[in-house]
């Protein structure tokens, strides 16, 4: 993901720079590789002329699209690995390491299921993190935790409370939200 800096003019070069991080210089600006874990960060330097907003929002769907969620602090001390999907993507491990509140997500994994999980939707209406996902009766089945805004629609990551195919449609504010099909199958096989 790109955040956007901007001068005057972009007369530096990374040569300059009191810090030295990995950068290249091309004719957008000055692109700085700030980290590489645990996702890749990067600064793009530019004069007030360009535009990358519309590129940030793309990255921001092709991340969503993948499924693999990137939380932020907020979210870490509401959510399980397993309301994540984690256990389907290798982002956890239930045989190895010790960690805060490695029980608890290991006693889910062995001994109880949680309902909870990720979900993706689709939308012409905007979507927000935060906001409740309703089914056709009305009833809360879920909450937004990431939402992107595109030239032709909106998508958003979602923690529903059931198997989406268990209901019959879902709704944001009144409006009827597509669910997509996840990258990767949510059957359990330990």
């Amino acid at each position: 993901m790109y955040s956007r800096l901007t001068t005057a003019s972009v007369e530096s070069s990374p040569e300059t720079l009191t810090e030295k991080l990995p950068a290249i210089t091309n004719e957008n600006g000055i692109n700085l590789t700030v980290s590489q874990y645990p996702i890749t960060v990067q600064w793009l330097l530019t004069d007030s002329s360009h535009k990358i907003e519309e590129q940030n929002q793309e990255l921001a769907a092709l991340e969503m699209l993948s499924a693999r969620p990137v939380i932020n602090l907020e979210q870490s001390e509401t959510m399980l690995p397993q309301w994540l999907n984690m256990q389907r993507t290798g982002g956890i491990s239930f045989t190895k390491g010790c960690y805060t509140g490695q029980e608890i997500v290991a006693r889910m994994q062995y001994r109880g299921k949680s309902k909870k999980q990720l979900a993706l939707f689709q939308s012409e209406t905007p979507m927000e993190t935060n906001q409740d996902i309703l089914d056709k009766e009305g009833k809360n089945v879920g909450q937004v935790i990431k939402a992107a805004a595109l030239s032709n629609g909106y998508l958003a990551q979602a923690i529903i409370n059931t198997d989406p195919s268990e209901i019959d449609g879902f709704l944001i504010d009144n409006q009827t939200i597509n669910h997509l099909s996840l990258p990767y199958s949510i059957d359990s096989a330990n």
